[in-house]
């Protein structure tokens, strides 16, 4: 897949190549192709209608990915999450430090909020939870 600067002047953020992760998703001859439209510096987007979404991500990705003149994409789905990927502000880290000092021994923070949005640091922070945990419940 990609991620799509915010540069490049278009709605979308990124795109990822399913099929070629999962080639048993699509035929032969077409290709799964997931988009993210939006984000946080894009709030409207999320009143979009599902039509208006995959015109504007086929736009984009007819300036980007498709060759010219490419057909029309055969929609799967279109699905829409108002608050989407959790987006840290400044001060973030300081705040999850905050609210880990101010926890009674004992209890632990985990999850996308505290320690990165991505699968991979999900399942770090969660190791790093279960191991705290562990100690507490060794005591």
């Amino acid at each position: 897949g990609l991620l799509v600067p915010r540069g490049e002047g278009v709605g979308t953020l990124g795109f990822q190549f399913v099929s070629c992760m999962f080639p048993e998703r699509a035929p032969r001859d077409e290709c799964v192709l997931l988009a993210y439209y939006g984000g946080a510096q894009n709030p409207d987007a999320a009143s979009l209608s599902a039509d208006e979404v995959v015109a504007k991500v086929h736009d984009d990705a007819s300036k980007m990915l498709l060759r010219s003149g490419a057909p029309q994409p055969k929609v799967l789905s279109v699905r829409t999450w108002p608050a989407g990927i959790p987006q840290y502000n400044v001060g973030h880290a300081a705040w999850v430090q905050a609210a880990r000092d101010a926890l009674p021994a004992g209890l632990v923070v985990g999850g996308n909020l505290a320690g990165g949005v991505s699968i991979g640091d999900c399942v770090l922070n969660a190791r790093v939870c279960a191991q705290e945990v562990s100690k507490v419940l060794r005591k």
